[in-house]
């Protein structure tokens, strides 16, 4: 049925591919049909094959976007514990997770000490051996707990300095070729007042804010796969109408297909 509109017919509706598929195809493919053209129904299947493949990859890509969407969510999570708590919170993360290892290492230690010892009590062959091993990694253990403490320290110390914001104004300044007296401004003197830790804090609220997007974008993109296998499905249906009674009838299916192409000659 024809659509009217203020009197004048215009194109059936019936020769377009609906919401599903790409613009145009059916009337193209008639076209194509009336003119015996090879080259332009080559073209228009090429179309069609392309947009079915991509709605295929998307209908797949279900658990790649949820795993996805997991690991932005993580980092996202992440950043914004930074964010909250600045480089005091990255310390004292430094400072147990170290103490954690080094916990772990001594424990271990101690158990392999304990074993060797009891092998050697016994007159097993490699209990020495074993006791030895054990000593090393309860002395590595307390090693690794000195590391964490310094590394905490340190980190807790640069947070409360303001070197970062400082020399990004001074930067800023010559850029703009600011006079020397720039720190009279009193917005520059309280940017460049801003600890590390704040720049650290306002960076990592970015990056949150970006990952949680990004996560938030994937969970939608999986949440929204039964849907795109749905327009395949239907993609294929009018893909098959499309082209029924042509040489590329029975080669729907695959949508890896790709036509063969003619190489061209180079001119020299």
């Amino acid at each position: 049925m024809d659509n009217v509109y203020y009197g004048a017919p215009t194109t059936p509706t019936t020769d377009y591919l609906a919401h599903y598929g790409v613009k145009g195809m059916k009337w193209g493919v008639r076209k194509a049909r009336e003119s015996g053209s090879d080259r332009r129904m080559d073209r228009e299947f090429r179309r069609a094959q392309k947009k079915l493949a991509k709605l295929e990859k998307r209908a797949a890509s279900g658990k790649k976007y949820a795993k996805r969407a997991a690991a932005l969510g993580l980092g996202a999570a992440g950043a914004g514990a930074i964010a909250a708590t600045g480089t005091k919170g990255v310390s004292t993360a430094v400072r147990y997770g170290m103490r954690g290892a080094s916990e772990a290492t001594r424990g271990l230690g101690a158990a392999a000490s304990g074993a060797g010892k009891l092998m050697s009590k016994f007159g097993v062959r490699g209990g020495g051996r074993l006791q030895k091993i054990g000593s090393t990694m309860k002395t590595a253990g307390s090693k690794v707990n000195l590391v964490g403490g310094k590394a905490g320290n340190a980190i807790e110390k640069w947070g409360k300095g303001n070197n970062v914001a400082k020399n990004a104004v001074n930067k800023f300044a010559n850029a703009a070729k600011i006079p020397e007296a720039h720190w009279a401004n009193p917005y520059l003197n309280r940017v460049g007042k801003i600890s590390n830790s704040g720049v650290v804090r306002l960076g990592a609220a970015g990056l949150g804010a970006g990952l949680a997007a990004g996560a938030g974008y994937n969970a939608y993109r999986a949440a929204t796969t039964k849907r795109a296998a749905k327009k395949a499905a239907q993609f294929r249906s009018e893909m098959n109408k499309a082209f029924a009674g042509t040489k590329y009838a029975n080669q729907v299916a695959s949508s890896g297909y790709r036509p063969k192409q003619k190489k061209r000659r180079s001119r020299r």
